[in-house]
């Protein structure tokens, strides 16, 4: 176990202007790194720092941008962007195209997995950085939050990597079937749990929070459903919710090669390190900065 410096984009402890350079090098045209810039700064003005002065993003600063969408051209792909959260967005694709989440090991990566399993799968970003690098595999995506959702499909639609052997899934994996009030974020999609109080996220405000009833089935359950036997790959980033996914993926870790969890407090961590070494993983990885990785592979 060895620690690696900090991904997540909101901790402020990384350089953000070297991270959106390098994004901005893979973007198609001018346009689209102007979109990024205006995203950039309605980020400025949800945290509430000085920014330069910019074109308007969907209106005033405190306007309602929820409806506006704009699409983004970048490393060959193309992204359905919801500026009322677009930030949140961006910092995605930083992680998963300038830093290596939930890619940092060899055997995590799309060429050296046919058959995954993303879950919380959010925008879809995932889905198609590892379909873009293997556009054969076969992915199950499960996004409970019905605006993100409908983002997921939408950006599944709009690339051809995406447009085959993707299985979009509009429900919550827990234990069992059940209905769950979960809450998200207003301006950060991918923080949306049923427990969203376990996590360490202090700069979260209830008043910002919004509710959802969704309803829940187990991982065995969907896989069932999809045809999913084999799994190489099952990527776990859940807000807190790690534990019961795992808890109702009884079948399918039996037959699972690798899996890699994002863990959002060191008591979940613990317990999910504990769970699956029981049901047969080696934990390869533990990456000790807040909202790390955990990387695990069957033992042999």
């Amino acid at each position: 176990m060895f620690a690696v410096e900090p991904c997540s984009l909101y901790t402020g402890r990384m350089d953000r202007s070297t991270k959106i350079s390098q994004l901005k090098s893979l973007a198609a045209a001018d346009e689209d790194i102007n979109l990024i810039d205006r995203i950039e700064a309605r980020r400025q003005a949800i945290m509430g720092k000085p920014q330069k002065k910019q074109s308007s993003i969907g209106g005033s600063k405190t306007g309602d941008t929820s409806s506006k969408l704009e699409d983004l051209h970048l490393a060959g792909l193309t992204f359905r962007m919801n500026m009322a959260y677009a930030p949140a967005s961006i910092d995605t694709l930083i992680d998963l195209w300038i830093d290596t989440a939930h890619r940092s090991l060899p055997g995590f990566r799309g060429e050296e997995n046919d058959t995954i399993l993303d879950i919380g799968a959010n925008e879809g970003f995932y889905t198609l950085r590892m379909k873009q690098e293997n556009p054969a595999a076969r992915v199950l995506s499960v996004e409970p939050i019905s605006a993100t959702y409908q983002l997921l499909t939408t950006n599944l639609a709009l690339n051809p990597c995406t447009r085959s052997y993707v299985y979009p899934v509009n429900a919550a994996a827990a234990a069992g079937h059940r209905h769950m009030e979960m809450f998200r974020h207003s301006h950060v999609p991918t923080v949306s749990s049923e427990h969203i109080s376990q996590l360490d996220q202090p700069w979260i405000k209830p008043s910002s929070l919004q509710k959802e009833m969704v309803e829940a089935f187990s991982l065995d359950e969907m896989c069932r459903h999809a045809g999913f036997g084999a799994v190489d790959l099952i990527k776990i980033d859940v807000e807190g919710a790690e534990v019961d996914v795992l808890q109702g993926a009884e079948e399918v870790l039996g037959r699972t090669l690798r899996i890699v969890v994002e863990w959002h407090s060191p008591v979940l961590r613990d317990a999910t390190i504990a769970l699956l070494q029981k049901r047969g993983f080696h934990l390869l990885l533990a990456e000790e900065h807040r909202f790390g990785d955990l990387y695990f592979e069957r033992e042999h």
